[in-house]
């Protein structure tokens, strides 16, 4: 009787912890999903004077918004990485429910996908920094910085 009611009371305590690590997981995916939005095609962003013609601008870079996309970027990565861990380590902590270790597996292959995304969007943007010239911020008539 003593066990039957302990043994209640702790599938009670891995649903309610798996519910929890759940939450926390799909939370940080939508967080991920948002800095996705803004990272798939930082093209429209990052050369705001490709609209107006000629023959420099549309190789102008907005220096403001590359430093965005950086740092939009490493939070991705941070989320990802928050959420691969932590669906793998409730992966391996369940042993109770094969659903829920199912739903694990796929957040865990979905969330390194995004962390492998971010980290390569981060590379290429930073490769895209160091490429740069003539970032002078102040002058009149450059509104920002060259592709060579």
């Amino acid at each position: 009787m003593v066990n039957r009611q302990f043994m209640n009371k702790a599938n009670h305590h891995i649903g309610i912890y798996l519910l929890f690590s759940i939450i926390i997981v799909v939370a940080l995916k939508v967080i991920s999903y948002f800095f996705i939005l803004f990272l798939i095609q930082p093209k429209l962003l990052l050369y705001p004077y490709a609209d107006i013609g000629g023959v420099v601008y549309p190789k102008v870079v907005d220096l403001d918004v590359l430093d965005a996309l950086i740092f939009v970027s490493l939070l991705g990565f941070i989320c990802g990485l928050l959420s691969s861990f932590l669906s793998f380590w409730s992966f391996h902590k369940n042993s109770s429910f094969k659903i829920v270790n199912l739903i694990f597996i796929i957040m865990f292959v979905t969330s390194a996908i995004e962390t492998l995304f971010f980290c390569y969007r981060f590379i290429q943007l930073q490769n895209l920094s160091s490429s740069l010239v003539s970032c002078d911020k102040f002058s009149a008539n450059i509104p920002g910085c060259y592709i060579p």
